[in-house]
């Protein structure tokens, strides 16, 4: 599956999953300002939500960021999973029926 190779800052990962994302943060306080790298992911078949971690970042902090075919990835931080609730599943299966009866109504299926 294509991912996220992410160097920088002594880290090396190697990110993947049905969505990704590398988020490059800027936090104005009065303070000052506060600069991080945050990169998730969640593969939604599974419920699953993956957390790599947070970066403090400094003025002249530098990354590589390649796109490339992951075979292999550096094991999240943080992994939860999410499980969908009766209630929510018999929504959607009713909401499948609803809208599959407006097709066939419509003669387009």
């Amino acid at each position: 599956m294509i991912g996220f190779k992410i160097e920088g800052k002594g880290i090396k990962l190697s990110v993947d999953s049905d969505a990704i994302h590398v988020i490059f943060a800027l936090l104005a306080k009065e303070s000052g300002e506060e600069l991080s790298l945050h990169i998730r992911g969640s593969n939604d078949f599974f419920q699953e939500r993956l957390n790599w971690g947070a970066i403090k970042l400094e003025p002249g902090d530098e990354f590589l960021i390649k796109v490339e075919e992951i075979e292999d990835i550096s094991k999240p931080k943080k992994k939860e999973f999410h499980r969908i609730s009766e209630k929510q599943l018999k929504e959607e299966v009713e909401t499948y029926f609803a809208l599959k009866q407006e097709l066939e109504g419509a003669n387009w299926i």
